[in-house]
């Protein structure tokens, strides 16, 4: 079973609504947190604005003089602190702290009561004034506002590596760092530089922001804001099917159901007055619906009149098939085929055969006795393939022989044949041949040929040679044409090969033609053969070159082997 038969099948109403619901999921959704991410984006930026401008308000109500002189202070105790209490072990022990302790005076409490009352005013977490120490990568705490259990005292320092973040934070517009805490939940983290009273930088401030509760709102919202966008997205989605169905899918099922039941109907019983399945449909909806209709409606009337008319060429091409067969037939019958032919003559041997590349042949050839003592061979090649060269072939064989019993030579048989064929030739067709009548007795022959293929003789036992003569007009062409004799005489055991130009002309799949060298090869392996089996093994090597490419062109060859007594 193919894979596309084994799938589950699923109607287009539902690959609709399920494909318009994911849509409408995905379009809800994007809408609902594009909504929800600015909403959040605002209420950040407003923390974030409100948080830099709480940070400049406390700030100015501090002593600023005083404030210069606690960071100078605690500076210059961490910086000169014994070497024993410089690791991170020492920051816990009462000898650390007593370094800084006398800086805990009435105006460090009221400066860090200033910054706690601000931050229980407004809610805040924990705010501290720190500076970076270079030499040691570390934040010292000067001032920490958060409640006393959690206090920092001066002088506290945590190693930190972080300085260019916090000094890009400070540059930048948004100064609101959100950080994940597991003890305290999300706390916004808002930082900004402290300068003294001359403009120079001397540390910073941090406040840290309560956005547990915020972001505890914002999963409150996305808990009801998720069913409302599922329901939102199927509502959409069957509103926008039950519409689709209405408009296109219904017209598109009614069009697949009357394609399946035109592709279950039996084609060999449409008849002009079989019904059309899809012109009933009406399908008139004025979009591309109802064109598809029209179309397939009209591909429907095509079909219909292409299946007709191929059932009448059918039923034509088998008439002519079959009168081409009988007219094969005919036309091989016409051609000597009962070999031998002359069993009562033991003086000579002679073997033909011709392939034809269509149904009927071009090529002919005949082989005859004009008395007891002279034999006509011929071989012939119209112009043209199929029924008309097969229809004057026969017209040229008849000619042919009738006027070859009336005696002459080859040129003189050649040059009256030229002249009837010429006559009422309208179609300008032709024929290549080649004549030769042996004297029996004395083995002498004498050859003439219209524009054919050269003959290969053997003679003495030797290889095969081309005679090459000089060739007249072909039959057919001119009507005042004129033909020569040409004459030489066998010895016993000579043989004369004649064929058309389809053996020299056969071509491979690779575009190569067997050619005259090859052929003239074949011969000579061949040669000690009798005529049937030595054209047998030639047409052999003729198609072993060939291959698998068409035969274009008639194969007709002819073998004469003189043998006389004694």
């Amino acid at each position: 079973m193919r894979p596309q038969e084994r799938r589950k099948k699923r109607s287009l109403r539902k690959k609709a609504f399920w494909s318009i619901l994911a849509v409408s999921l995905i379009l809800v959704v994007l809408g609902s947190a594009s909504g929800l991410l600015l909403h959040v984006y605002s209420s950040l930026n407003a923390y974030n604005i409100a948080s830099d401008d709480l940070i400049d308000y406390m700030m100015a109500l501090e002593d600023g003089e005083y404030i210069d002189r606690l960071f100078a202070e605690t500076k210059e105790i961490y910086e000169n602190r014994p070497e024993d209490l410089r690791s991170l072990d020492s920051i816990a022990t009462e000898e650390y702290e007593a370094l800084f302790s006398h800086l805990v005076d009435e105006d460090y409490l009221e400066a860090k009561e200033i910054l706690t009352k601000c931050l229980e005013e407004t809610g805040q977490e924990n705010l501290w004034l720190f500076f970076y120490e270079p030499s040691t990568s570390a934040y010292v705490y000067v001032i920490d506002a958060e409640a006393d259990e959690y206090i920092y005292p001066p002088g506290f320092w945590l190693p930190q590596s972080d300085q260019d973040k916090i000094e890009a934070i400070c540059d930048s517009d948004w100064k609101l760092e959100i950080i994940e805490a597991d003890e305290w939940g999300f706390i916004g983290a808002n930082y900004n530089r402290i300068y003294s009273a001359n403009g120079e930088q001397i540390g910073y401030v941090e406040m840290d922001l309560d956005l547990t509760v915020f972001f505890g709102k914002v999963g409150d919202f996305l808990k009801l804001l998720l069913p409302v966008i599922i329901l939102l997205a199927i509502l959409l989605a069957w509103l926008t099917s039950r519409s689709l169905n209405k408009s296109i899918i219904r017209h598109i099922t009614e069009l697949a159901g009357a394609a399946k039941e035109y592709t279950a109907r039996d084609k060999t019983k449409i008849s002009t007055d079989t019904p059309s399945v899809f012109e009933e449909l009406s399908l008139y909806t004025a979009d591309e619906i109802e064109e598809l209709w029209t179309n397939m409606t009209g591909m429907e009337t095509d079909v219909k009149t292409s299946i007709l008319r191929i059932r009448q060429m059918t039923a034509e091409k088998e008439r002519i098939g079959a009168e081409l067969s009988i007219a094969t037939k005919i036309q091989a019958d016409l051609l000597p085929k009962n070999f031998p032919l002359f069993p009562d003559r033991t003086d000579f041997d002679v073997f033909a055969s011709m392939t034809p590349a269509k149904e009927v042949a071009g090529d002919f050839y005949d082989i005859f006795m004009i008395d007891e003592d002279h034999l006509c061979l011929v071989i012939a090649d119209v112009s043209g393939k199929g029924i008309p060269a097969a229809l004057f072939m026969m017209v040229s064989k008849s000619v042919l022989e009738n006027r070859a019993l009336m005696g002459g030579t080859p040129a003189e048989i050649l040059t009256d044949v030229n002249a009837q064929l010429s006559k009422r030739n309208d179609q300008k067709m032709f024929v290549t041949v080649w004549l030769a009548i042996v004297t029996l007795s004395t083995g002498h022959v004498t050859e003439a040929n219209a524009g054919h293929e050269n003959p290969l003789i053997c003679k003495n036992k030797e290889a095969y040679e081309p005679l090459v003569t000089r060739h007249g007009m072909v039959l057919g062409a001119l009507a005042k044409a004129k033909y020569k004799d040409y004459e030489y005489d066998l010895s016993p055991g000579d043989k004369i090969f004649v064929y058309t130009d389809g053996l020299p002309e056969a071509t491979n799949t690779a575009k190569q033609r067997f050619a005259m060298k090859r052929l003239e090869e074949s011969a000579n392996r061949h040669k000690e053969d009798g005529p049937e089996e030595f054209l047998k093994h030639v047409r052999e090597d003729v198609d072993a070159f060939v291959g698998e490419a068409e035969q274009f062109d008639d194969l007709t060859m002819l073998c004469f082997n003189y043998r006389p007594k004694g």
